[in-house]
């Protein structure tokens, strides 16, 4: 096994280590968007609990600080829709992400496949 030598030690760890130039994530279930992560808050916009089962879609999404709860267990408890309604200033923070997103599927729209899995 050939040594590594410092330099590209290094690079490996003080140079490519930064921090990433994305702020958002969006999840999806299938076809459908079921969460947005702009930086430490995250969106959920439907929730699916079990594999093959088809996700619940929320009217008012559900907001979580990932910071605050990296689990995710604030919605389980009592008065986690109160701290969410006292949070809507963050969602003005998720919909520029969310418009430069939707702009972007204009710009490149999504592929259709011209085959199926049996064939062309």
């Amino acid at each position: 096994m050939p040594k590594l030598n410092r330099e590209y030690l290094f690079f490996c760890l003080h140079v490519l280590k930064g921090k990433s130039q994305r702020r958002e994530f969006l999840f999806y279930g299938e076809n459908n968007l079921n969460a947005v992560r702009v930086d430490l808050w995250e969106l959920h916009l439907a929730l699916k609990n079990s594999w093959l089962g088809s996700g619940k879609v929320l009217d008012g999404g559900l907001l979580i600080d990932i910071k605050l709860d990296p689990f995710q267990r604030s919605p389980e408890t009592g008065g986690h829709l109160r701290w969410m309604k006292e949070k809507t200033y963050i969602l003005p923070v998720m919909m520029p992400q969310l418009l430069k997103f939707q702009k972007s599927l204009k710009d490149f729209p999504p592929g259709r496949c011209r085959y199926s899995v049996r064939g062309p």
